[in-house]
């Protein structure tokens, strides 16, 4: 049977079961609403458009987050995107799938593929772009970090590193330093530490964080404090004022463990935004000896629909004006996309 009859009789199947189809010859969508959204976006340049990413694909929202399109022009059918990143002041994104990595310098109508490809045998696990940028950009591989400073157009491996390591996290501070998650150090290379960092990107040195984050690559850098880093090992959280020279403990909430995703404020280094396995957790001081948390669950809206649980929570976006304007998404592991307009109070899906 062609895939085209296939495709005719499931049309025809849904006429006939009378499912929620628009007139003869166009088509709606609601956007993303439930299922996996590993990440979510803000353009600080423009607050009403955001980005997601999830196993279903790559979305926009005009509009705050009531309403999404797909933005996969010139992706590849079926793309599993494992990360997304997006300038601060130009709309130039870049998503990266296992294989490779994609470019589109108009918000997403449009999307270029770069030269960044892992070596056979690699896979890609994360990517960054230096805040302030549109063109300064780190790939990790399991085995590599790649560079360009053209948007991808050229790259250069970064040195130094142990190839029979893995790595499994990158992130830019905005001085520049690059922050790479070590997943195993089977040759010692680092000390046993599971975060480095490099000033060139071709000598590096480990950072002692207090736990390890194999298998969480749970890292946090303020944007406009680089020398403030957040980390997490899922169970709990640190903080650094000097760019991980020494740490000091986060007192996070109760009942928040398994911690899915941490995010800081666009401007105030000391705010942090914590997602849960059981919701969101939110705090205008994270270095306090006891931090007023403002905590989001089902009761609040952040729930799966329907059952009361809670949703957990994998990424958050701070509205770049928060809390004059008290807005903030969450995209949730398996629940969709929610977002708040009173500063966490109350969630409704987008």
């Amino acid at each position: 049977m062609s895939k085209m009859f296939c495709k005719i009789s499931l049309v025809a199947a849904l006429f006939a079961a009378g499912g929620a189809i628009a007139a003869v010859g166009s088509w709606t969508t609601a956007g993303p609403y439930g299922g996996a959204a590993q990440k979510i976006l803000v353009y600080e340049g423009g607050p009403s458009t955001l980005w997601a990413v999830g196993p279903g694909g790559v979305f926009r929202s005009l509009s705050g987050g009531s309403s999404w399109a797909r933005i996969e022009l010139g992706l590849p059918d079926s793309m599993f995107p494992v990360d997304l990143q997006a300038a601060t002041a130009s709309p130039v994104l870049y998503v990266a799938s296992t294989s490779r990595v994609y470019r589109s310098g108009n918000g997403g109508d449009l999307w270029v593929t770069t030269a960044f490809a892992p070596p056979a045998g690699t896979v890609v696990n994360g990517l960054a772009l230096r805040r302030g940028t549109t063109n300064t950009i780190a790939v990790v591989t399991n085995h590599a970090v790649l560079l360009s400073n053209d948007g991808g157009s050229t790259i250069t491996p970064a040195g130094g590193l142990d190839a029979a390591a893995s790595y499994n996290g990158v992130d830019y501070a905005s001085d520049g330093t690059l922050y790479v998650v070590v997943q195993d150090d089977p040759n010692n290379t680092y000390g046993g530490a599971s975060l480095i960092k490099s000033a060139t990107g071709n000598a590096w040195s480990p950072v002692v964080t207090p736990f390890s984050l194999f298998g969480s690559n749970l890292v946090a850098i303020s944007p406009n404090t680089p020398q403030r880093l957040y980390a997490s090992d899922s169970g709990s959280i640190v903080t650094s004022a000097n760019g991980g020279t020494s740490w000091n403990a986060v007192a996070t909430p109760a009942n928040c463990a398994p911690i899915t995703g941490i995010a800081t404020h666009p401007t105030n280094p000391l705010a942090l935004y914590v997602g849960c396995k059981t919701g969101l957790a939110a705090t205008g001081d994270a270095t306090a000896p006891a931090p007023a948390w403002t905590v989001s669950n089902a009761g609040n809206g952040l729930g799966v629909n329907g059952t009361g649980d809670p949703a957990a929570i994998m990424s958050i976006a701070v509205h770049p004006a928060f809390p004059g304007t008290p807005t903030l998404w969450a995209a949730s592991q398996y629940d969709g996309l929610f977002t708040s307009t009173n500063g966490g109070t109350s969630w409704s899906t987008a």
